[in-house]
């Protein structure tokens, strides 16, 4: 569902520089009476800080709509766009790794559960490779942004 058609309008919030994920400080702060969710990604392997997200919500009595599994479940067709972060299986498994305490065997075998990058790209509007230098990633994101604010509603 594009937002737009239902008289929603996205409120983008500003980035952590050190995640690249939203900043949860700022969220609060964007919430008006007219809210009605708050949709985070959690980017390039790092989650975002969903305690403080999940609290802001229910402070206001939100729904929170986190967008790990939106290709695996067709729930990407409740939105206008889809973006999808990749990055090489080796650095998924690293990350997964850091992040999460995992083995690698532990790693693998969440992988093995999940869709195939390759496959999620195909229902994707834009992608972002994460591999690279994270200026690379933030001139991605920062395009596909400004291509987002382009859209005419």
């Amino acid at each position: 569902m594009n937002p737009s058609s239902v008289g929603a309008k996205p409120v983008f919030c500003d980035i952590r520089p050190d995640t690249l994920n939203l900043d949860e400080t700022l969220v609060e702060g964007l919430i008006t009476p007219r809210t009605k969710a708050i949709v985070p990604v959690h980017y390039a392997g790092v989650a975002c800080e969903m305690d403080d997200i999940m609290r802001a919500a229910g402070t206001h009595g939100i729904a929170v709509v986190e967008a790990a599994i939106l290709v695996e479940t067709g729930s990407y067709r409740d939105f206008a766009k889809l973006i999808v972060a990749v990055c090489g299986e080796e650095q998924q498994i690293k990350r997964a790794m850091a992040r999460d305490n995992m083995t690698r065997e532990q790693a693998l075998e969440r992988l093995s559960r999940q869709m195939p990058l390759a496959e999620k790209i195909k229902y994707a509007d834009y992608v972002i490779d994460t591999s690279g230098a994270k200026e690379s990633t933030l001139a991605q994101t920062r395009a596909v942004h400004l291509a987002l604010l382009a859209l005419k509603p």
